[in-house]
């Protein structure tokens, strides 16, 4: 069952003040998870999937330098991570706040490709580098190891969301037919779904 956190444990889990959050949502500059209005949202409360989110695009805002807009658009499409390669983030992540090697760290992020469409991707650093051999602009976020930093806030505040780990919250993800197809290969979907513009 989903739970839902109130703003200040939202902020506190993604490391930003309410008001900076406030801000941003009022530009229209977090990620749209799930379609909602902004204050329907923050009546109801907000989700891990929605903290991780936010998370991931303040990352690409703070340590990529890519612009608040932009951040926002490429983390509200990252719900490809919660697919195949989910329980890869989920093992990695737990492994590091262990201090031990993960087996498998993943990356998402958009490549741009010259004359083409940008592509959202979901893989291992070498999956991606085969893929796509001269791009003209990759964006990637380790996202085991953002994963591994909301492992540790959470643990550090007190607050709860250890059902975020189990693939089972997601539908069908704990069938042994989801577990027989659950692919290691990278994943990649257009970044701009057909008909909504750029």
């Amino acid at each position: 069952m989903v739970k839902f956190l109130n703003r200040e444990s939202f902020c506190a889990l993604v490391g930003m003040e309410v008001n900076t959050f406030k801000s941003l949502r009022q530009r229209g500059q977090v990620p749209a998870v799930w379609g909602d209005d902004p204050e329907r949202e923050a009546a109801r409360g907000f989700t891990d999937t929605a903290t991780f989110l936010m998370m991931l695009a303040d990352e690409l805002y703070e340590n990529l330098a890519i612009s608040r807009e932009r951040s926002a658009e490429i983390a509200a499409r990252a719900f490809m991570v919660f697919t195949d390669r989910w329980q890869e983030v989920c093992d990695g992540s737990a492994a590091l706040v262990d201090g031990k090697k993960p087996s498998a760290e993943i990356l998402y992020g958009v490549v741009d490709m010259a004359g083409a469409e940008p592509i959202c991707v979901c893989g291992a650093f070498a999956q991606i580098a085969a893929e796509f051999v001269a791009p003209s602009n990759v964006v990637t976020v380790n996202i085991t190891r953002l994963a591994a930093k909301l492992r540790r806030r959470a643990s550090d505040l007190g607050i709860d969301i250890e059902d975020f780990w189990h693939p089972e919250r997601w539908p069908g993800r704990s069938s042994a037919e989801w577990k027989a197809k659950a692919s290691t290969g990278l994943q990649t979907s257009p970044f701009c779904p057909k008909g909504r513009p750029a």
